[in-house]
């Protein structure tokens, strides 16, 4: 039974330990047995086959999000139509995509004044909303604290991660390493722990200590580096491609505050 129900993983293993018990209890009490050998024998090989279910069971779902990650829309046919997916462009129309996303990440991950004044913005309402106080409330210039969570970001686009449609849509897969703000307010949070917690006496003491303990927590956080993998939509009007604002809004928020 262990070793066909292997495949189950946790009943294998449970028939396996049965097997491997009960003949172990025979051979101490009635001695060696050929019977009670070849059971225990089952068990462990039972138990082993499980392991390799489990191993099979992990590697197949790691796999599967790995794909997942990386899946670019090939199709564009919504579920249930009949019509046929748009046919991909030409190398000229994928390689202007792929200049469009590339200056959008580049805002991105540089210090466009945009882009900068948008996290800013975001980061000020992050802090507020996890300890109660934003930046600007500890004293703290949120544009600065933007240029030091972009600084040093990276983007990379594969050979093969750009596509464009004739409908005159497209997508591009690009992976960024950056900075997240949460490996600041982690070690932020640590800091705050150490002293005992949040019992401050006002709110402009516990403002004051946090903006005390923020550079701490940077220099922390500064060498943490997360990988995000996003999708970009473009859209193609007047023979131009351009990266959808929406989808450059969704990429701020996954690549510095996920």
């Amino acid at each position: 039974m262990a070793i066909l129900l292997s495949w189950t993983i946790f009943m294998g293993v449970a028939f396996g330990i049965v097997a491997v018990v009960l003949a172990s209890q025979f051979s101490k009490s009635c001695g060696n047995n050929g019977k009670a050998a070849g059971g225990k024998v089952c068990g462990i090989v039972g138990i082993a086959f499980s392991v390799i279910s489990l191993v099979t069971c992990l590697t197949l779902g790691v796999l599967t999000l790995i794909v997942a990650e990386y899946a670019i829309p090939y199709e564009l046919v919504s579920a249930g139509s009949t019509s046929p997916a748009p046919s991909v462009s030409d190398d000229a129309e994928t390689m202007e995509a792929r200049s469009a996303a590339e200056e959008a990440l580049a805002k991105v991950v540089g210090k466009d004044d945009v882009v900068v004044a948008t996290v800013a913005e975001k980061a000020d309402r992050a802090f507020d909303n996890s300890f109660g106080c934003s930046l600007s409330d500890m004293g703290i210039d949120p544009t600065d604290f933007a240029v030091w969570l972009m600084e040093g970001s990276t983007f990379a686009i594969g050979d093969y991660d750009v596509r464009t449609y004739s409908d005159g849509t497209g997508a591009v897969v690009a992976t960024v390493e950056a900075r997240s703000i949460y490996g600041v307010m982690g070690a932020l949070l640590d800091g705050l722990m150490a002293l005992g917690g949040d019992g401050f006496i006002s709110d402009e003491e516990r403002n004051a200590k946090l903006a005390e303990l923020l550079p701490q927590a940077q220099d922390q956080a500064a060498a943490e580096r997360g990988e995000s993998f996003l999708t970009l939509e473009l859209v193609r009007a007047d023979g131009v491609w351009t990266v959808d604002e929406a989808s450059l809004e969704n990429a701020l928020d996954q690549v510095f505050f996920s």
